[in-house]
């Protein structure tokens, strides 16, 4: 995967990512969840609450002065993930994990999450 080059102070490559310095959140992330969920600035710093507005402002002024290898890049991160996820065996569903408790751990799962209950009714309808 090609990394985009001339990084500005607040992004470097870290594990073959470009990440904000100091932080775990990639350049993907940020520029995916601004293009795709239509999140700007203020509402990106809610979703990353370890970054601050203006390294927020950094990453998304670089994307904008470097749009056609930035897109590129997380155009080439998506096609990987996507491969690697093709690649991992299917785990078991929630079905199938729910028929593996006792009696009284599914009662106090259904108890913590009760709208599992429903999906789980949803999908075994002859449970009802």
């Amino acid at each position: 995967m090609k990394l985009p080059g001339n990084l500005p102070d607040v992004l470097h490559v870290a594990d073959g990512d470009v990440r904000v310095k100091g932080h775990r959140v990639s350049l993907y992330h940020i520029v995916t969840d601004a293009n795709e969920k239509w999140m700007g600035p203020e509402a990106l710093v809610f979703h990353f609450t370890s970054l601050s507005l203006d390294k927020i402002e950094a990453v998304l002024a670089y994307y904008e002065s470097n749009r056609g290898e930035v897109d590129e890049y997380v155009r080439e991160w998506k096609a990987e993930a996507e491969r690697l996820e093709r690649t991992l065996p299917k785990g078991p569903s929630m079905t199938e994990l729910l028929a593996r408790l006792t009696a009284e751990d599914r009662e106090d799962f259904f108890r913590r999450w009760p709208s599992a209950r429903r999906v789980h009714d949803v999908a075994r309808p002859e449970a009802g």
